[in-house]
């Protein structure tokens, strides 16, 4: 398995630094997504780009503690224990805000739902159908295709593997 970490507590700590509003949220799109093929970049999806005051003073603690340090030992230990299990990931620690942050992420959460459709479709996994009923707005309904199917399988495959990788770790069996 390949593992890679991610330093992101400054890059979360870099977005609170611009003033609350459409700049820093726009900014943290940016961040976040590749502009060539708007595909996510950076795992930053969990983190409420508009938290208030507390979220940063926290961030700056965790950097203070050396937690990116941390994070990245413990991914190590990780992979000592997991050998050779398939796959490649991505880890790192996003704090994602609490509920005396004013939790905005409604917005964010869409564009990665769309973010990520137009992504399925174009690569033919999915297909996309335009549905119009009197007195409603219209809807757009996804299928699976063939090859989405297959990929589906697969993917499910891998995360199997995953999961029984990290209950290894854990210590985890099923009763």
């Amino acid at each position: 398995m390949k593992l890679e970490y991610v330093p992101m507590l400054a890059v979360q700590r870099d977005l609170y630094r611009i003033e609350r509003g459409s700049g820093r949220f726009h900014q943290y799109l940016q961040t976040m997504l590749d502009p060539e093929t708007g595909e996510l970049r950076l795992p930053l999806t969990m983190m409420n780009p508009m938290a208030k005051e507390h979220l940063p003073k926290y961030l700056d603690l965790l950097q203070a503690i050396g937690a990116e340090e941390v994070g990245a030992r413990a991914m190590e230990d990780a992979l000592a224990k997991l050998g050779e299990e398939p796959g490649h990931y991505r880890v790192g620690i996003v704090v994602a805000d609490d509920a005396g942050g004013g939790w905005t992420h409604r917005a964010a959460s869409e564009l990665m739902h769309l973010q990520a459709e137009l992504g399925l479709e174009k690569r033919g996994w999915i297909k996309g159908q335009w549905i119009e009923k009197s007195g409603q707005r219209r809807r757009r309904y996804y299928r699976l295709t063939p090859v989405g199917r297959k990929v589906l399988d697969a993917q499910r495959t891998g995360w199997k593997a995953f999961v029984a990788a990290i209950n290894r770790i854990a210590g985890l069996e099923h009763a």
